[in-house]
């Protein structure tokens, strides 16, 4: 698996987990943050930095991902390993994602969502928390924001708002 550095924006994040929550993330969404084409290390380098606050995760990207993106060997060997799931073919990735969450759900599991899409996020249920991502190559690591920034042990996201 490939190795990806990131950085994150506090401390908190060794808390415990007091609710296991299960984070879905936009894998065709993410793996395209602010580049021409679909990169994996930006995608991977995601992966990493949410496993840190969720370590039950999927990934959920387009069927037509594996084509374009820039290392499609190792993007298959995530697929066979269970990392990264493929939508089905001619069905998006949006309403794969939006439909594993109402699912999840229904069983009464905690789900947060992982994309800049914004379009999503109106799909999505209220209790469903969109996380926005950032993300940046800077040498040879991929620097990983999260937006909000989310400790897990708390029930809202932690306000970093600067004050006066």
């Amino acid at each position: 698996m490939m190795a990806a550095g990131t950085v994150s924006q506090s401390d908190h994040t060794t808390s415990v987990i007091k609710e296991p929550t299960i984070a879905i993330i936009d894998g065709s969404n993410v793996a395209y943050q602010g580049q021409k084409g679909p990169r994996l290390r930006h995608l991977m380098a995601v992966v990493d930095e949410v496993r840190r606050y969720y370590p039950q995760l999927v990934v959920i990207a387009d069927a037509n991902l594996r084509h374009k993106i820039d290392d499609k060997q190792n993007y298959e060997a995530l697929q066979v390993e269970g990392i990264i799931c493929q939508a089905p073919a001619g069905i998006r990735a949006d309403s794969t994602i939006i439909e594993t969450v109402n699912k999840l759900m229904r069983k009464g599991q905690k789900v947060v969502v992982i994309s800049n899409d914004l379009g999503i996020g109106r799909c999505l249920p209220d209790e469903t928390m969109r996380i926005s991502i950032f993300s940046v190559d800077i040498g040879a690591d991929t620097e990983v924001m999260l937006f909000p920034i989310v400790d897990p042990s708390q029930s809202e996201p932690v306000d970093m708002t600067v004050g006066p």
